[in-house]
Order: C-alpha cells, then structure tokens, then sequence
C-alpha cells in the first residue's frame, strides 16, 4: 500500500482531535483518501521549533531570515528539518503540500530523494510583485524554474493563474493540473434557511484574513449602509470607528478561535455575503464564497483577475459582482438586492445547486486521485 503524506501548517490535528462538527473542505481530500484505505494516509503538521533551540536551528532560522530576504520568498528551513519530521516522511511515496509556501522549505529533500513524489496546491504562487529589489528579481526567476522543475504536479485552485502557468512556463506545462476549490457542502448546506423570508434578515457578513481582502473598504462601508447590521469575522482589523451596526469578530481558522459551526450560523443568519477583494491573481475569498453560497446565502464579491471561474460563475445567476470600491455603487446595489427577494432567492437557489453538483468533496478528491495515479 502506497503512503501519502498530507503536509499542512497547523489546525488539522486538534479539529480531529476534537469532538466537534467541523466541515472538512481545508483537509483537501484527507477524509475521503483515509476512508477509502486505498492509500495508507497520514497528515504531518509543521510547527516552528519553540524547545530545543539547538546551535545548528539556530543557524538554520537565520539562513531562513536570508533566505526569504534575497528571493522575497517565505522559507521554513528551521521548522521542517527536525528529527521528527524526517522519521515521519521517511516511508511516504507522496508528499501533498497544503500550499507552496511549505513546499518551499522541502526542496533540498524533493530534490534529492527521487522516489519521494510530491504535489503542491497552489494559491498566489506566481502573483506578481512591483516592489523587488534588483537582487530579487533576478534570483527569484532562478529558484522558481529550480522549483518547478523539482516538484511532480501543481494543482492550481484558480483557473487564470493556472492559464497564466502555462503561459509562462510552457515547458512544465504537464505539471500544472486545474482543479478547482471545493467544500464540504453536506456540512455548509441547511434546510433551516427560509428563503421566501430573506428580507427578513437584515445582516450583512464578511469574513476573512488573507492580504488581498480590501480591509480599509469594508472597515468604511457599514457607515454607507446604516440600516444593515455588519458582523465582519477577521483578525486584520485593528482599528476601526465605533459604529453601532457593526460587530467585529476575532475569526482564524487555523487558530481555532471560530468554531465551524458557529461560522455557518453567521453565514444562515446572513441575507448576503460580501468580499472586496483587491486586484490579484491568487483566487482570494474561494473558500469563503462556497461555504456562504452553499448554504444558501448569496455573495456579493469583486471582479478581480483570479477569480477561479469566470465562465461558470455569472452574474446575477449565481453570484455579484461589483467592478469598482466606491461606496456609493456598493450601498446603491445592495440596497437593491434586499429589495429584489426574488432575484436573491433565485441566485441562492442556482448558487447552492452549482456547489453540490461542481465543487462537492467528492468530486474534488475524484480528480485529485487522478493526479496521483499518474505519479506513483
């Protein structure tokens, strides 16, 4: 029986650990490859070294510091080249990384040990960036092509950055795989949202962390929309007015603090989800659109260049969308939408159906079995 070896950055293992319903959609497939016993299926978490701070970690983490200076590239050298860690990848014929940030610091390992298979999920992999110092924009390119080069197989969860992969990589084109992002829509799914009454509910949500959210925008909008109440569900929000329709909510999936199931009521009591998201080519704000869309709660996001599937996703079937961040246009639409209850009915109702036909679990893992058979 072959070995996979599932590589993530924390919160998988207390969420196992823990009796508690938890939807399954950032484990990638791990539940449904563990039931199936077709593999032998193990999950490896890495966490920086906090006990034994030994002369060579020690080293380590500055060369890391170096590292990450002159590519502009996150490396993890010090948290993955302990002991454990190697007894526990040891016997694996596959490495599936969460994301290329912790694949990074596994490259001396792929790169030598031949028979060790690897994929990586990519988001913002190859996002461009304005601000590189010269050094880095020319050891950057370098490390990239060694990188791909050494890696098995790319899944990209967004459509345009797997297009602009084959673009610009054309000769490692067999390595990137499109497989979109998918959830566990038997957990965000719910009888218990009465659509016929969403102009009832008059709460607006957004929820995020990642560094392409518009957080200045959402942190202003609520006072545009006072008759709405807002809950916004992130840690990146510091400082904001003290408006009384607002609730801000400590929210970090992988630390733990915002319980599934407490997120699915949020998004149930909710008449619609909203994400300005900035212009980029990482598919920012997937997970949280298909847990909202799923249960039964429609989103209203911005058009931006890595939404992952522009041909599928359409407006006002589906999902919103909105092209610009002024206030006015977002307060004049929404204003519309809570109006309009048989246009929000409808888009929850083709929304939801499109989540449990395309992006299920089952489907993703069905694909994603295709890309390991073709390694090991």
């Amino acid at each position: 029986m072959k070995k996979i070896t599932y590589i993530f950055g924390g919160g998988r293992l207390e969420k196992l650990d823990n009796n508690h319903e938890y939807a399954k959609d950032f484990f990638y497939g791990y539940h449904l490859f563990k039931e199936d016993k077709k593999y032998e299926t193990e999950i490896l978490e890495i966490y920086p070294f906090t006990k034994s701070k030994t002369i060579f970690l020690t080293f380590i983490q500055k060369v890391d510091k170096i590292l990450t200076k002159l590519i502009f590239l996150q490396f993890h050298f010090h948290e993955i080249f302990i002991k454990e860690n190697f007894k526990r990848i040891r016997d694996s014929d596959v490495l599936i990384f969460s994301n290329d940030r912790l694949a990074f610091s596994f490259f001396p390992i792929l790169k030598f040990k031949k028979n060790l298979k690897s994929i990586v999920f990519v988001m913002g992999l190859l996002k461009t960036h304005n601000n590189l110092k010269f050094y880095q924009k020319f050891l950057r390119p370098i490390f990239m092509s060694f990188f791909i080069s050494t890696v098995d197989k790319f899944v990209f969860l967004g459509k345009p950055e797997y297009e602009y992969a084959l673009k610009k990589y054309p000769k490692y084109k067999d390595k990137f795989i499109f497989i979109s992002f998918s959830v566990d829509y038997n957990f965000w799914s719910s009888n218990n949202k009465n659509l016929k009454n969403n102009e009832k509910l008059n709460q607006i949500l957004f929820v995020g962390n990642d560094g392409n959210r518009n957080y200045e925008f959402i942190k202003k909008l609520p006072s545009h929309l006072p008759e709405f109440n807002f809950v916004i569900i992130s840690d990146q929000i510091k400082e904001y007015d003290n408006l009384s329709n607002v609730n801000f909510v400590s929210g970090n999936w992988s630390r733990g603090y915002m319980n599934d199931l407490k997120l699915k009521d949020y998004y149930l009591d909710s008449f619609l989800t909203v994400l300005p998201i900035n212009n980029t080519l990482q598919p920012s704000g997937q997970s949280v659109a298909l847990q909202s869309i799923s249960a039964g709660t429609p989103v209203l996001i911005s058009k931006f260049d890595g939404f992952w599937e522009k041909d599928i996703f359409l407006d006002n079937k589906n999902i919103f969308f909105v092209e610009n961040f002024i206030y006015d246009d977002w307060a004049k639409l929404i204003r519309e939408l809570y109006q309009d209850t048989d246009l929000i009915k409808k888009v929850s109702l083709n929304g939801t159906y499109l989540i449990k036909e395309k992006y299920n679990l089952d489907n993703f893992v069905n694909k994603l079995t295709v890309v390991i058979e073709s390694i090991i």
